[in-house]
């Protein structure tokens, strides 16, 4: 489980949350997410103020992008990670990313909030 922090909190700081994936996404928005899940991305803005952030939300083939493997989570984990003005949400299927954006949404006035799930 450390490692799999240490290797998001490596990939978000080395580069931008924004800039590994090719996102769905409008430029100007504080939220993005990987193709497929732009509901989530719709829903979070809706309850949560992400004016001073950068939110990726991702499935299991995101966070392989981040050298994440979620292969050993089940279908409902997921892993919340947030560094300074950056997080990443990733659920190792669509289930696991509604579960983790409704975890999130309740937290997201911590700007540390980090969780993992169900792994």
């Amino acid at each position: 489980m450390k490692k799999i922090i240490s290797a998001i909190l490596a990939a978000a700081t080395a580069a931008g949350t924004v800039s590994l994936f090719s996102c769905a996404a409008d430029e100007n928005r504080s939220i993005t997410s990987s193709a497929g899940l732009e509901i989530y991305e719709t829903w979070l803005e809706e309850k949560v103020d992400a004016t001073d952030r950068e939110i990726f939300i991702g499935d299991a083939v995101a966070a392989g992008e981040y050298g994440v493997d979620m292969s050993d989570f089940q279908e409902d984990g997921y892993i919340i990670r947030s560094l300074g003005d950056e997080t990443v949400i990733f659920g190792a299927s669509e289930k696991g990313v509604d579960r983790a954006v409704h975890n999130f949404a309740q937290n997201a006035d911590d700007p540390t909030y980090e969780r993992v799930y169900n792994e």
